[in-house]
């Protein structure tokens, strides 16, 4: 009785320290694709939002009138802040 005590003690240890061994390594290998991404992706975030200017789609003279992230672009009789266009992915690139 006292052996398979040990045993099955020695068991749960063991399960233990690999999860949270392999739970360890999983995060640093996180961190470590986190820190290889280049500083201008990791740059790219938008300005903040400025409720006092237009949003996108909204009718403008220049484009100091717009977000942040958004010019005043002519689109057909009126100018309309707009966003600019979405970088394109990497081929083979999986979203």
């Amino acid at each position: 009785m006292r052996r398979s005590f040990v045993t099955a003690a020695l068991c749960l240890v063991g399960l233990v320290v690999g999860s949270l061994t392999g739970a360890g390594s999983l995060v640093s290998r996180a961190h470590a694709d986190l820190s290889q991404q280049p500083a201008a992706a990791r740059s790219e975030a938008r300005p903040p939002y400025d409720p006092k200017k237009k949003n996108d789609g909204e009718s403008c003279k220049t484009s100091a009138e717009c977000q942040p992230h958004s010019t005043c672009t002519p689109v057909g009789d009126k100018s309309v802040c707009q966003a600019p266009p979405r970088p394109q992915l990497p081929p083979g690139a999986v979203t």
